[in-house]
């Protein structure tokens, strides 16, 4: 009767313990889990390109901080002034201290317009903090192959005007350059400000 009173009380003991391992092991996926905002996407996070300062710009610049990559264009109509307003929202958001441990970037996808001053003059609009990025045509356009970019332009009405279709995602890279994915840029503000923060509170 002893030894099964004895193996009975083993029994509970392990039973704790292995309870407690579960819940600690369920904690740690719950906490290390991606938010559901940021879509698994493998693009080739290389960029360099010139800054609206007329200085050369490299991801490898950032190294240390998050990064959110926005493509675009200064003379969209609406997608991408609406894009970029969220963007600026979603900074003024953040909570203290953790606007230092980002870098918004705007890249162009009309580098024969958007020169570095038009891009300058046109970021104006929006959170003085957004780094804008251009460069010649065939810098832009490789920049476009290495994060899986679309853009195709489109004539207008009037001769020789066009406008450019593109993709519009949030590209989202890690403190050390590596890509973690993409966020819609329906998400709202606030929303985006917290995932944001989330992503690199898990670095600290």
């Amino acid at each position: 009767m002893r030894r099964a009173g004895s193996f009975k009380l083993i029994l509970a003991i392990l039973a704790v313990f292995c309870g407690v391992g579960v819940a600690t092991i369920w904690g740690f996926g719950q906490r290390d889990r991606a938010p559901s905002e940021l879509i698994a996407m493998d693009f080739e996070p290389n960029l360099e390109l010139t800054g609206s300062d007329g200085k050369k710009v490299s991801n490898l610049d950032w190294l240390g901080r998050y990064v959110l990559v926005y493509f675009g264009f200064t003379y969209c109509p609406d997608v991408c002034p609406t894009d970029l307003q969220r963007l600026s929202d979603a900074l003024a958001a953040l909570p203290p201290g953790e606007r230092q441990n980002w870098i918004v970037a705007f890249v162009t996808v009309d580098p024969e317009r958007d020169t570095p001053k038009v891009i300058q003059s046109y970021l104006k609009n929006f959170d003085a903090s957004i780094i804008g990025l251009s460069g010649s045509v065939d810098a832009v356009a490789k920049i476009q192959k290495n994060y899986r970019v679309f853009a195709a332009k489109q004539p207008l009405a009037e001769k020789g005007d066009y406008t450019i279709n593109h993709t519009a995602l949030f590209y989202i890279l890690d403190s050390a350059g590596r890509p973690l994915g993409v966020i819609r840029p329906q998400i709202a503000p606030t929303r985006l400000a917290q995932v944001m923060a989330g992503l690199s509170q898990t670095s600290k």
